[in-house]
């Protein structure tokens, strides 16, 4: 499912470009099940990239889980395509997280009351990120992490 991206270098044919290691894009379904397997996408990036911490890659993985839940439950409508892009970059000491939906409604904080079973996801979101916020006219959530070990936020 997951593929990495490969730079075409001019003038050689696509089968001899050398890959690009630090990002991972996949697209899935916008359904629940594939909430897990973006998990472990994740999660085989963050083992696959040498130097990531521990920590900074459980991180990831529960921002990923958490946006691409957003995605599944609130990223279009029945005449919307049914799939959700995931890309994770690694460059300059930190990760980009990137969540593709087809709803143009921004991703919000919202308050969770006491007994509420929703609506933490961001919050948690952004307290482990050190930014985040909506790109593509609001159909990409993003979030930045840092690849130094921050200590443990939650």
């Amino acid at each position: 499912m997951a593929h990495e991206h490969f730079p075409r270098t001019p003038g050689r044919p696509p089968s001899h470009a050398e890959p690009l290691w630090n990002t991972v894009e996949v697209f899935l379904p916008s359904a629940p099940p594939y909430i897990g397997m973006s998990r472990r996408i994740t999660a085989g990036a963050m083992e696959r990239w040498d130097g990531i911490p521990p920590d900074v890659a459980a991180d990831t993985v529960l921002i990923v889980s958490e946006l691409m839940t957003n995605a599944v439950q609130h990223g279009g409508g029945a005449d919307a395509p049914q799939a959700v892009g995931l890309r994770i970059e690694r460059s300059d000491g930190q990760l980009l997280v990137e969540v593709t939906d087809s709803s143009s409604k921004p991703a919000k904080l919202k308050r969770a009351g006491e007994q509420a079973t929703e609506g933490r996801g961001l919050h948690l979101v952004e307290k482990l990120a050190t930014a985040w916020g909506t790109s593509n006219k609001n159909h990409t959530t993003w979030a930045r992490v840092s690849t130094e070990p921050q200590g443990s936020a939650c």
